[in-house]
């Protein structure tokens, strides 16, 4: 069997020539814009063709990322960068934008796609839709076990890529709102601040309840070796290029000699990163959790500050050139710092060191570096022009928004979610149109199972409309196989699916009307138009957009969420410490487990009445009831205000008003 290709990450050229040095098979990196680590120093598409040309002299691949969600404004400057990209000679572009996708598969045929981990990938029918899409690869979800992903590699149809090493998102990729919600810097635009890394607290207790170790499957290697997987993947565009090339280096040492295990990880060992995790695909996760949110090796406390001199004890050999890091109280990462002029006091195992940023006492020291490796930062330039934009724009628009001009404006349509059987009673069916059922995987007899053969369902059928999850899981595949059957047997008709795959379920029933959820992300009409091309009827606008970039799209027949409960984070990742409500200080949040997801949500509502009178384009709306307790009362208020087009209140306005990063 072929050994798998080793993938590095490279945040800039610094950190490419290490990973190439290190004995990388290829190398993933990112653009100024478009990529999901906007925090890199990335490369500008000189840079990158530069960086193309000398991987390629050394036998290595580049992958570029263009990752992230794209806002409608964008569309221009992304096709230019794509023409840009296609001029450079990379071997494939990683994307999670179904519009993205859209405009490559159209237009830019010659490039290869490799769909994102952020396209949230978690089993065989995920992986073989991208392979019917023309993508060459797919890189999966973290979150498997071993035995999912050696049902899945056999399965897939195309080649695959996992996560081997670094940094582990407590959410799944692609389904993670948090960042975004406290602030508009979303983890789906590469601007995640990292919410699972900060403090909360309970009545009881307070902790980094979501701070996971980091991924590191150095010793599953000799087992991956044998699955039919393409590519193992290291994290790190933030990284620093030692820690690149000593993980490029272990990783590369067992691929070529199993043999190697130990002296791989000593190598690990000083990769300057967090505590070490299998995850799933080690089968143990009890220890996943970590109470150490910080990369490096812990140093001390600062005991004191004069003029700019910080004075900590610490037991560690400290050397000029090495690099620390001060975090302050809130956990928040400071620049590195390099060390000179550094003093020590062996009795009282006291340094001291002059800093140019201001630092306060009790905050924390970590070692991050020792700059014992060393590389240029430097590559030959590659002579001639790059032509910038491209003059063909046009034609795409029109292709993009050919469906749009055909809609005609209806009458106005109101969705009402439910995820409680209860709410069903408490409905009137006269003031809506469609009622969307959040189905879930249960047992008989379960109190959260809506039962599809009562009355009140029955008679309102055709303006129903059954939801799938967002994740299902490799087993589970053949339940909602089955489920789907069985319930188009029985008469329903409407279904949303939450993963663009889902639609697979539906192949060779006639007469079905597809919806999607705001899972499959939607922020540009390019995406709108892959959907639908794929037969999706209508579909639910993203949660964390923004009404500027609504309005600047063409299209209008979108379903608009007017009242929701976010999903802030959507994990397999059990949490213990936390039975039902927790607060970061600023704001209360309630846990949920559906379907052995761990879900995190606000305890206030986004709710976006207001706002419905600047709408008049729009005939779809949606108030969605999920992880609310059923009341009559609320829902009364609920209908009150959508109907006057007044503010809901206590309630949030999320991104709409703000702004998106």
């Amino acid at each position: 069997m072929k050994k798998p290709e080793l993938l590095l990450p490279a945040g800039n050229t610094e950190t490419l020539i290490a990973a190439v040095e290190g004995g990388a098979d290829a190398v993933y990196l990112g653009l100024k814009e478009f990529n999901a680590r906007g925090r890199a120093t990335n490369f500008s598409i000189f840079q990158l063709r530069n960086a193309v040309d000398y991987a390629h002299k050394h036998n290595v691949k580049v992958y570029l990322t263009l990752n992230t969600v794209i806002k409608n404004d964008e569309l221009s400057k992304l096709i230019d960068t794509i023409y840009q990209v296609n001029q450079v000679g990379v071997d494939a572009v990683i994307i999670q934008d179904l519009g993205v996708a859209y405009i490559i598969k159209n237009f830019f045929k010659n490039l290869s796609l490799h769909a994102s981990t952020q396209a949230a990938v978690h089993n065989s029918l995920g992986v073989n839709f991208f392979a019917e899409k023309g993508f060459e690869r797919v890189i999966l979800a973290r979150e498997l076990t071993f035995d999912e992903l050696n049902k899945i590699a056999q399965l897939s149809r195309i080649p695959i890529e996992i996560f081997v090493h670094g940094a582990l998102c407590y959410s799944l990729s692609g389904m993670c709102l948090f960042s975004s919600f406290l602030g508009g810097q979303s983890a789906n635009r590469g601007l995640c601040r990292q919410p699972c890394r900060r403090l909360y607290q309970t009545k009881e207790k307070t902790g980094y309840f979501f701070n996971l170790k980091d991924n590191s499957q150095i010793e599953n290697i000799p087992k991956l070796k044998k699955l039919n997987i393409a590519s193992l993947k290291v994290e790190g565009r933030l990284k620093s290029a030692e820690y690149i090339y000593k993980v490029a280096k272990a990783y590369r040492m067992v691929l070529d000699d199993e043999s190697a295990i130990k002296e791989a990880k000593e190598l690990i060992a000083q990769d300057f990163g967090r505590e070490k995790t299998a995850y799933f695909l080690g089968g143990k996760i009890k220890n996943a959790i970590s109470k150490n949110p910080y990369t490096g090796i812990y140093l001390g406390t600062i005991k004191k500050i004069k003029n700019n001199i910080i004075f900590f004890n610490s037991t560690k050999e400290l050397k000029e050139g090495y690099r620390i890091r001060i975090l302050d109280s809130e956990g928040r990462d400071s620049e590195a710092i390099k060390l000179k002029d550094i003093a020590y006091n062996k009795q009282t195992a006291l340094y001291s060191l002059k800093i140019d940023n201001p630092a306060h006492i009790g905050e924390k020291i970590f070692l991050i570096g020792k700059n014992d490796v060393r590389f240029t930062n430097k590559l030959p330039k590659i002579e001639g022009k790059i032509k910038f934009k491209f003059s063909k724009k046009g034609k795409i628009y029109r292709k993009i928004e050919e469906d749009f001009k055909k809609i005609k404006n209806k009458k106005k349509n109101l969705f009402i979610r439910i995820d409680n059987p209860a709410w069903i009673r408490k409905l009137d069916f006269k003031k809506f149109e469609y009622l969307i059922l959040k189905t879930r995987k249960t047992v008989e007899n379960s109190p959260q199972k809506f039962d599809l053969d009562s009355k009140i369902i029955v008679q309102n059928k055709s303006r129903i409309i059954i939801q799938l999850p967002k994740f299902i899981s490799e087993g589970s595949i053949q339940y909602y196989k089955k489920s789907v059957k069985e319930q188009i047997n029985k008469g329903f008709r409407n279904f949303m699916i939450s993963h663009i795959s889902q639609k697979d379920f539906f192949v060779g029933f006639a007469k079905i009307n597809l919806f999607a959820s705001e899972d499959i992300y939607l922020f540009n009409d390019a995406a709108i138009k892959f959907i639908r091309e794929e037969g999706i009827k209508n579909y639910i606008y993203p949660f964390e957009n923004e009404y500027v970039n609504l309005i600047h799209g063409k299209d209008r027949f979108g379903i608009v969420p007017l009242f929701f409960v976010p999903a802030l984070f959507n994990s397999r990742m059990p949490v213990n410490q936390i039975k039902n409500d927790f607060s970061d200080g600023k704001g209360e949040y309630k846990k949920f487990i559906i379907n052995g997801i761990t879900t995190i949500v606000p305890q206030t509502p986004t709710a976006l009445f207001q706002f419905k009178r600047k709408l008049t384009d729009f005939n779809n709306f949606l108030i969605d009831l999920s992880f609310l307790s059923p009341s009559k009362g609320t829902l009364k208020k609920l209908m009150e205000k959508y109907n006057s087009g007044e503010a809901y209140q206590p309630s949030k306005t999320f991104n709409f008003k703000k702004g998106l990063g």
